[in-house]
């Protein structure tokens, strides 16, 4: 990887992000930034999220509302999630075989719910409902091989949930915690769009990830 934090420089990351052997890529390489900087009316150039934004526009993973608006506080539904999960497979696994994304009857959201019931994630009921921070997090995390996740902290517990996803997002510098102190999750709270872009971002731009101190017993 770039700059201090960790290295994907190696053989077996390549063989799953690429169909050409032997090329070494990092998740950077993977997520490309094609789209450029949306100049959103409502994302300010100096807030915690401004960065994570314009590189989630970039790469393709999340889009504004319209009328040039991100809307970074709107709580995200489980649908948005849901589809979120589905373009960064498809980004990971571009060179392999993926279901199809061809526009299906019904509601904007079904032929995601298709794709990750193709892939084995069955979790995917209830889309119009708002998404948790557990389920954003489990869901990122099954789309996502550990060679991508690679951990560049030692935490060992989460105050406030035992699950190995959200402990490998900890790790990997991509989850941080809503209280710097305890390193507390939150897991059934609601999730902002802002901070959806944040921890995608972080998967995405390895100079993101954040390394993280455990709190002090």
């Amino acid at each position: 990887m770039k700059k201090r934090f960790f290295a994907l420089y190696f053989v077996g990351f390549a063989l799953i992000f690429s169909s050409i052997p032997a090329m070494a890529i990092t998740v950077d390489d993977v997520f490309p930034d094609y789209l450029g900087d949306p100049q959103f009316i409502d994302v300010p150039l100096d807030t915690w999220y401004t960065e994570e934004v314009r590189v989630c526009y970039g790469i393709g993973m999340m889009n504004g509302i319209g009328g040039n608006r991100f809307a970074p506080e709107n709580q995200m539904t489980r649908g948005e999630v849901i589809a979120l999960a589905v373009r960064i497979h498809h980004a990971v696994y571009a060179n392999q075989e993926t279901p199809s994304l061809a526009p299906v009857e019904g509601d904007w959201y079904q032929v995601y719910v298709n794709y990750l019931r193709q892939i084995g994630i069955t979790d995917v009921v209830n889309p119009r409902g708002k998404a948790t921070r557990f389920y954003f997090a489990r869901l990122i995390a099954q789309v996502l091989p550990e060679e991508a996740l690679v951990p560049i902290n030692q935490i060992t517990s989460i105050p406030d949930i035992e699950n190995d996803d959200v402990l490998r997002l900890y790790n990997a510098g991509v989850l941080t915690g809503i209280n710097g102190s305890t390193l507390a999750f939150n897991p059934g709270g609601t999730i902002m769009r802002a901070e959806a872009a944040t921890m995608v971002a972080r998967v995405a731009r390895s100079v993101l990830r954040r390394q993280i101190v455990p709190p002090s017993m």
